[in-house]
């Protein structure tokens, strides 16, 4: 991880603010929303040149319950002073294991993109990314790569349920400190398989869209 590295910046974001209940882990919709650290540099910014909406909003919301979870044990385990504070940061393994979490929060949507159509995008082919999206759409191959790409992903978020939010949430219920050594091979054997996933789709994806252009090329589009 590159932690190391962000951890020397003066402008780092690595601090969760409390929601105004004072309460993460919380069914309280303010709660849900809580600001938490992407442990970047403030100021950078993530395009989103192509994204898969429905596994994409079932993985964010079981790592920003995870997120939230762990940044409750973490106030939890201040004194009541401390809890009055606006800011809770994470140390050791928690934040390991958060950073891992943030990490592929972040990295999730640009890891699927499509080099051909992100270069459409933004360097003015919006007719040409137009007319690609119907035919690839259409495509077998493409889709039989969506749809592995979607069972890969909701068989990895669930599994997330049942071997990371799980103990979690029990930990927290319990008054008891998290595995979290366990927890981050956990959480870097979920990236890995994710990354792998995004990976073969991408792949498959722009091959599909180099074949199409291709065909609208040589029917003479331009």
């Amino acid at each position: 991880m590159n932690g190391g590295d962000l951890r020397s910046s003066d402008d780092i974001n690595d601090a969760a603010e409390v929601p105004a209940n004072g309460v993460f882990f919380s069914s309280d919709k303010k709660a849900a929303q809580a600001q938490l650290p992407d442990y970047q540099p403030n100021g950078i910014s993530f395009n989103i040149p192509l994204t898969l909406t429905d596994c994409h909003a079932a993985m964010m919301a079981t790592i920003h319950q995870v997120r939230l979870i762990v940044f409750e044990i973490a106030r939890k385990e201040m004194s009541v002073f401390r809890r009055r504070l606006t800011t809770v940061k994470l140390t050791g393994d928690a934040r390991e294991f958060d950073e891992s979490a943030s990490s592929t929060e972040l990295r999730f949507v640009p890891a699927l993109s499509i080099d051909i159509v992100d270069s459409l995008q933004w360097n003015g082919g919006a007719r040409l990314m137009t007319v690609l999206r119907t035919p690839l759409e259409a495509d077998r191959e493409y889709q039989a790569c969506l749809a592995k790409l979607k069972t890969s992903l909701l068989r990895i978020e669930k599994e997330m349920i049942r071997t990371v939010t799980g103990p979690l949430k029990k930990a927290l219920i319990n008054k008891k400190a998290p595995d979290f050594k366990g927890l981050i091979l956990q959480a870097t054997r979920y990236y890995r398989e994710i990354t792998a996933a995004c990976s073969e789709y991408r792949d498959v994806a722009g091959s599909v869209c180099r074949r199409i252009q291709g065909d609208y090329r040589a029917h003479g589009f331009s």
